[in-house]
């Protein structure tokens, strides 16, 4: 993979074409949506699915370095070293761009985030890093949920319900689902509409746990 002659080949295999950059974006997401969903993790003894959700279960997809420098040198797509300060920079304005709960710790979520890009160095996309922290943003609200109808708050429980379908389906969302992540997050939607404390439940334990939630009301 280090040898120059494979970024020769590459370069002359594939010649310079216009592309959307949110359409390439969108292609390498679901090429590693593909792998991630053909691959299986041994944890504990189980066998667990890999999901591009969650950090700690994502899979570097390896590429020719030719590919990923003349794409970005195109201006088609950015990408970040996960131990670099351009990478937390990017999460802080990601996530102060969001509209969260009263109480939500977006520095917690940073350096939550950052730490484990320290202790796992990668590359991630620009695309990828805001798909993520717009995943937390629908975490944080399913924590609100919970939490205002466990308290009776039925206002502030319809409130969170109805940012919890906007997270479902903001872009960063949908431009990174390969089939079923949208329909997921509009499901655990509907159940908290429902009353279903069982469904949010769910969805925060499989794919919010870890993350910085206290505090949240």
């Amino acid at each position: 993979m280090d040898d120059k002659k494979l970024d020769v080949l590459v370069r002359q295999a594939a010649p310079v074409v216009n592309v959307d950059p949110a359409e390439l974006d969108r292609t390498l997401q679901l090429l590693a949506a593909d792998i991630m969903r053909s691959q299986a993790a041994p944890v504990g003894g189980e066998v667990v699915e890999l999901s591009s959700r969650r950090w700690r279960r994502r899979v570097v997809v390896p590429l020719a370095a030719g590919v990923v420098l003349a794409t970005a040198a195109a201006g088609f797509t950015t990408w970040y070293d996960s131990n670099t300060a351009d990478f937390g920079k990017a999460l802080e304005q990601y996530s102060a761009e969001l509209p969260l709960p009263p109480g939500t710790d977006r520095e917690a979520y940073v350096d939550y985030v950052r730490a484990q890009g320290f202790e796992r160095p990668t590359a991630i996309s620009d695309v990828s890093t805001r798909s993520m922290v717009a995943y937390y943003g629908f975490c944080t609200w399913g924590q609100a949920w919970t939490l205002r109808d466990a308290a009776g708050d039925g206002a502030g429980a319809v409130e969170a319900v109805t940012a919890m379908r906007a997270a479902a389906v903001a872009p960063a969302i949908t431009v990174v689902d390969a089939g079923g992540v949208v329909a997921n997050l509009e499901q655990v939607a509907d159940a908290a509409a429902r009353g279903d404390r069982d469904q949010v439940a769910q969805e925060l334990a499989n794919n919010c746990s870890g993350l910085p939630l206290d505090g949240i009301r």
